[in-house]
């Protein structure tokens, strides 16, 4: 992506700039997808019916972590502050980029100062608007598709029920057309806790990201109630996760110390707390990183000399 949007100088540059974003989109739910067979291989194979629905949700929330979080990490801790050492070897770069006939530009390299700002209003803003058409707005318009062509033959195999049972079979056909699928609440959670660890890690990049995330949890909430109480025709079943909804209910009360009518959001407390003590460690460093660094636009404008800003590709942005 890098190389793309800041070295290459080539035809349909503006068109390959893309290819990035398009192999993420493309790939990310693909290998999610193949690692999440694994993940389920996994839990069998532990064997644990006492832990088997917590286990899956942490080690799928490892793949999620690196795809959600690791971007901006490398942005904010590789990339911005050992960008200038790409420039000793553009020579070299530009080199082999010639023997291939690929067109370089001549100049030195600067880092693109806005990246993580970019990254940032993307996983809190655009990931959250792509996700919730994914996630409401596509099983919405396959409905109305099917409706059209499914639904036809449908109603002739209703017409011809016993009037007793036509109620009550139509709607199990139907059901089993309907896109919207299973409503988790358990797994459900997961996009909250995705939010909390940008707002937690990262607002200081966007201090706004706060109540930008607000508005879209009200949206996402309302949306999840509607959809769970009027769309969701498949509610996870008791035999779900390979034990009975009781014993679940039970081992999450003995963890805790409490009886059986304890409500918890287990195994994610779990998560919270981890994204709770990166972030103690994550947001800290960002500020005492860029409070006095080089960047034009970034940090405070005073203790350093303002010519050096533009020398900042040809030594340490950050002291």
């Amino acid at each position: 992506e890098i190389f793309l949007s800041q070295l290459y100088n080539g035809p349909l540059k503006s068109i390959l700039t893309l290819t990035p974003i398009v192999l993420g989109t493309v790939f990310i739910p693909i290998i999610t997808g193949i690692y999440s067979t694994f993940v389920d291989k996994m839990v069998k194979w532990e064997n644990s019916p006492i832990t088997a629905h917590r286990s899956s949700i942490e080690k799928k929330f490892t793949l999620t972590f690196m795809t959600s979080y690791v971007p901006l990490f490398i942005t904010l801790f590789v990339y911005l502050p050992s960008g200038y050492l790409l420039n000793p070897y553009l020579n070299s770069i530009r080199e082999f980029c010639s023997k291939i006939h690929v067109s370089v530009e001549d100049g030195a390299f600067h880092v693109d100062v806005n990246r993580f700002r970019g990254q940032f209003f993307y996983f809190t803003v655009t990931g959250q608007v792509i996700a919730i058409a994914m996630e409401y707005l596509v099983p919405l318009l396959m409905n109305i598709f099917k409706k059209t062509y499914k639904f036809k033959d449908l109603k002739k195999i209703n017409e011809a029920d016993n009037s007793q049972e036509s109620a009550m079979l139509s709607s199990l056909r139907e059901s089993v057309f309907n896109s919207w699928g299973a409503f988790d609440p358990v797994e459900s959670y997961g996009k909250y806790i995705i939010q909390f660890g940008f707002i937690t890690m990262f607002s200081t990049i966007w201090p706004l990201a706060p109540l930008v995330t607000i508005v879209f949890n009200i949206i996402i909430f309302k949306v999840d109630l509607w959809k769970a109480l009027t769309k969701a025709t498949i509610v996870k079943p008791e035999e779900e996760h390979g034990m009975p909804l009781g014993k679940q209910s039970q081992t999450a009360a003995s963890v805790s110390n409490k009886n059986t009518a304890f409500l918890t959001i287990y195994p994610w407390n779990n998560i919270l707390t981890f994204l709770a003590w990166c972030a103690t460690l994550v947001s800290p460093s960002l500020i005492l990183m860029y409070k006095f660094s080089l960047f034009p636009g970034v940090g405070f404008d005073f203790d350093i000399a303002m010519e050096k800003r533009s020398l900042e590709y040809l030594e340490a942005p950050i002291s």
